[in-house]
């Protein structure tokens, strides 16, 4: 049974491959706003849109241009 579910386990450059990401070239952005310890926070994103791959995330206090 080890041998079963290790064989099914990819390699080191199979790993690379599957986790390499795959950009499109287009960014969307979006914030979803959540209440902590009784406060607001927001979490903005940055993705690529064809793939929904996160390019990056960020906890702020208030969405605007700056955060």
């Amino acid at each position: 049974m080890i041998e079963a579910v290790s064989d099914t386990i990819p390699s080191l450059d199979g790993l690379d491959y599957l986790l390499y990401p795959k950009r499109s070239g287009y960014l969307a952005f979006d914030g979803v706003w959540f209440t902590f310890k009784g406060e607001q926070i927001v979490l903005l994103i940055a993705f690529d849109p064809e793939t929904f791959d996160v390019v990056g995330a960020v906890w702020a206090e208030d969405e605007t241009e700056k955060t």
